[in-house]
């Protein structure tokens, strides 16, 4: 019997010694990598319309009045982004703007961007204010503003 015991250590330890380095390497280079993707997220919204990443409004002007005169536009990001607008067309004359009723008004091509930052955290209004450069004559004119949000 004790003749068997020695016969089987010699035949098991060679094959321990052989196998545990490779389960020890096996141990130690064993590892997963999860890799997740998160898209980017910019959406904007005007007083409540439904969510897109650029939304033109239609402005129109008598005299010294504009219609509408404000705005609310809503930002949701996840990531860096920046708001700009853009007169795309009309006949009347240049708007002018605020942002949340600062004193410092601009037209789009004065000042393009409106904000920038980061991710919003959830829904971040702006409220725009509107008004005319220089007051019309001779009836209504129609002036459009593009607003859009982008990774800058």
């Amino acid at each position: 019997m004790r003749q068997l015991q020695r016969h089987l250590v010699r035949l098991i330890a060679p094959l321990l010694l052989a196998v545990l380095p490779a389960l020890a390497h096996a141990q130690t280079t064993a590892e997963q990598t999860v890799s997740v993707h998160i898209p980017t997220v910019l959406r904007l919204r005007i007083d409540q319309s439904a969510a897109s990443d650029a939304r033109s409004v239609d402005f129109t002007i008598a005299g010294d009045t504009v219609t509408p005169d404000h705005i609310t536009i809503d930002v949701f990001a996840n990531s860096s982004w920046t708001l700009t607008v853009d007169e795309t067309g009309g006949d009347g004359p240049h708007l002018q703007y605020d942002v949340d009723a600062s004193p410092d008004w601009a037209t789009a091509a004065q000042r393009p961007v409106i904000a920038s930052g980061t991710a919003t955290g959830g829904w971040r209004a702006y409220g725009l204010g509107f008004r005319v450069q220089s007051p019309t004559v001779g009836g209504d004119h129609q002036r459009t503003l593009l607003f859009t949000l982008s990774r800058p």
